[in-house]
């Protein structure tokens, strides 16, 4: 590459690949810069590319802001410029570090994620957008602090948003984020990592740009970071790793500081969920009390039989238990108390011990009577008679959850109120084969389902109603298929 002798800048070497970017020297100083030249003469982007360059050049020349690096001017006549100055990072790229190491600690994205997310907030705030965000515009200062490079002025807040957690994800993982919305939760992958940096990432992926949060978000979430490496405690009576998106005007995202988990999204195929035929009403009769067995998961108390209340408390005035449940009024049924989510969780790992032991007695524990009772039910009685039993190792195990609507609020929940959850639940031990279908992926040494559960509140606890495998489809707005963050 040939520059004008007048401008004081002589060519080092090419950077990344393209013939557009380029370390160069100031002659009289020795100091390096980088130039992000413009479309050549004649091509059908010069014209673009010049009113880019300019745009950015007039609007952040003068800016210095942590997260970015600086803008010096453009090279060449301001009316036909030859290209964009901006200064050097000597510690060179994400990329150049992602291709060395494959990808990096939590404690190290959580950084650049931060750092680069407050420089994008500055962008956002002058009424700009960076356009181009890839970890070869992600470099690192002397001080190895990460800033974004090459601003071209083009696409919108929320892309940017988006591009920078695929960067993100890339970095956690040292894998591309799935396109179309059927990416495994990271909780999954990135077991040990903080849990509002992999809520920050997964909610700034959500494929419905109104849901994702914005990049002053990001930062003020970020900046309350845990040490690395140790989850962060959810708030109490919350489990682990659940969002709870909150919105402002026009339905967007505005609070993240309880995050969003991914989930994966889901397909037609069941693997330990058996399909649900339809099936003849059943007897109106709630299934005979049974006692917790020994080896019920820890908190199995969820699906215990309500303990006999003492005379004591009945002569205080409350309901007589020798009423029949037709004969009390509603408004007599005795409230839910229980979490739902993590009633939810106990009734997944006691509904694995059902069909590992063959037990019905724990199956009726699990559901109301209907439908999904009756599935089960024949799936046991199937698999038992067949005699090669694929659940006699099976261990089920819910790994991430999400409400799909309103949350029960409150500790009291009157009887035969729903709540519909989404949940990933780990199937390990399985002897058969998953169905083909998104809503089952491989993971460790057995699978990943995704799920949609309703749940209701029976007497003193809910119960399963309903099980579906995730809807399935590609969401609009996810990234397309060629992009590679990773570069």
């Amino acid at each position: 590459m040939r520059l004008p002798e007048t401008d004081g800048l002589r060519p080092v070497r090419e950077l990344g690949g393209g013939g557009r970017t380029w370390l160069v020297r100031e002659t009289r100083s020795g100091e390096l810069f980088v130039l992000r030249l413009c479309a050549p003469e004649g091509s059908p982007e010069r014209q673009a590319s010049v009113a880019a360059a300019q745009a950015v050049a007039t609007g952040l020349a003068r800016l210095e802001a942590d997260g970015l690096v600086a803008v010096r001017g453009l090279l060449g006549p301001a009316g036909a410029p030859l290209g964009l100055v901006e200064d050097h990072a000597p510690g060179g790229s994400l990329a150049e570090r992602l291709a060395a190491r494959g990808r990096l600690g939590p404690e190290e994205v959580a950084a650049v994620l931060r750092a680069t997310a407050a420089g994008l907030a500055r962008l956002h705030e002058l009424g700009r957008s960076h356009g181009r965000i890839s970890a070869r515009r992600v470099v690192f200062d002397a001080e190895d602090r990460a800033r974004l490079a090459g601003v071209t002025g083009g696409g919108r807040p929320e892309e940017d948003v988006r591009d920078l957690a695929a960067v993100a994800w890339a970095a956690l993982t040292g894998r591309v984020p799935a396109g179309n919305g059927r990416r495994v939760s990271l909780a999954l992958l990135c077991p040990t990592a903080p849990r509002r940096l992999l809520r920050c990432v997964e909610a700034a992926l959500a494929a419905d740009a109104a849901e994702r949060p914005s990049a002053g978000e990001l930062v003020r979430v970020l900046g309350d970071e845990s040490p690395a490496g140790t989850p962060d405690e959810p708030a109490a009576g919350e489990p682990a790793g659940v969002p709870r998106p909150a919105r402002g005007p026009g339905g967007r995202r505005v609070l993240l500081l309880a995050g969003a988990a991914g989930l994966v999204a889901g397909g037609a195929a069941l693997l330990a969920w058996p399909e649900q035929e339809a099936a003849p009403p059943p007897a109106a009769v709630a299934p005979a009390p049974q006692d917790v067995p020994s080896d019920a998961p820890s908190g199995a108390a969820a699906g215990a039989p309500a303990m006999e209340k003492p005379a004591a408390e009945e002569r205080a005035g409350q309901p007589s238990e020798e009423k029949s449940a037709e004969e009390k009024p509603a408004a007599e049924a005795a409230p839910v108390r229980e979490d739902p989510e993590r009633a939810l969780r106990e009734l997944v790992a006691r509904r694995g011990q059902a069909l590992r032991t063959g037990d019905l007695r724990l199956l009726e524990e699990v559901y109301e009577p209907g439908a999904a009772l009756e599935a089960d039910r024949r799936t046991v009685a199937r698999d038992r008679g067949s005699g090669d039993d694929p659940f006699g190792e099976l261990v089920l195990e819910v790994v991430a959850v999400a409400p799909l609507g309103p949350a029960p609020a409150g500790r009291d929940v009157a009887a035969g109120t729903t709540a519909v959850y989404r949940a990933e639940v780990r199937m390990q031990g399985y002897r058969g084969t998953p169905g083909p279908g998104l809503a089952v992926v491989p993971a460790g040494n057995g699978w990943v389902q995704t799920v949609d559960v309703v749940l209701v509140a029976d007497g003193e606890r809910w119960r399963v109603r309903e099980v579906a495998p995730a809807g399935e489809g590609a969401p609009s707005g996810s990234l397309p298929a060629t992009d590679d963050p990773r570069r």
